[in-house]
């Protein structure tokens, strides 16, 4: 494992805060078996990849080892995002799947306790080969010997098939939907998708609520019901 710096760091305020406290609970609460938690939606830009950071940082606030894996191989801003740094050349799931390095090589300890990523390493036009290899799978079985949660960041299931791909390596699906944005027919197709992988879908975090709108306890919905 190696060591990298995130250098931004948003603090939620006390309605964020108390929101993500309440999905990460609800994780844990899906049973003991569920490590590997797949984070998708159904379009892009409504904000699932801003959910995995803050389940993240949520989840190693309350001493999990947690690891968030950047499986967005052909469209990722995670190391922007976050401000990630490392002294050396960044590798991630891209490097290890193609045989580049092991995997232990491309997880980064970062410097907030208990919080540990892998990025991308590099992009990809078409991940579908090496994410259906079996070492996908040995990776993430790997990892929970050492994590208590593994939170996997995938594409939107409205634009490519990756999601459903990484989804029979998991233990659990968290759809994101931006409220007033996205189409029930889209929840449904995404649904099916995940359902075909026999990956339980463990429940729907609703984005983008207006606390001028809706009171903290609707700022994020976190249900096994669409």
């Amino acid at each position: 494992m190696r060591a990298a710096k995130i250098g931004k760091y948003e603090t939620l305020d006390f309605f964020g805060s108390e929101a993500l406290n309440a999905i990460s609970s609800n994780i844990l609460f899906a049973g003991r078996g569920v490590q590997k938690i797949l984070i998708t939606s159904c379009n892009a830009r409504e904000g699932k990849s801003y959910i995995a950071q803050h389940l993240l940082w949520t989840f190693a606030k309350r001493g999990k080892q947690t690891i968030l894996i950047d499986a967005d191989l052909r469209r990722s801003n995670l190391i922007s995002e976050v401000g990630f740094q490392a002294d050396d050349k960044i590798l991630g799931l891209a490097h290890y799947l193609t045989g580049q390095c092991d995997a232990e090589q491309a997880v980064y300890q970062t410097n907030i306790p208990f919080a540990s990523i892998m990025p991308i390493g590099r992009i990809l036009k078409n991940p579908i080969p090496i994410l259906a290899l079996p070492e996908f799978t040995q990776m993430l079985d790997t990892l929970a010997t050492t994590f208590d949660v593994i939170l996997i960041d995938t594409p939107p299931l409205g634009a490519v098939i990756d999601a459903a791909e990484i989804a029979r390596s998991c233990d659990g699906a968290v759809i994101v939907a931006e409220y007033d944005k996205t189409r029930r027919r889209d929840l449904i197709r995404a649904r099916a998708l995940i359902d075909q992988t026999e990956c339980p879908i463990l429940g729907c975090v609703i984005n983008k609520l207006k606390m001028d709108t809706f009171d903290a306890r609707r700022y994020y919905q976190y249900s096994e019901y669409y």
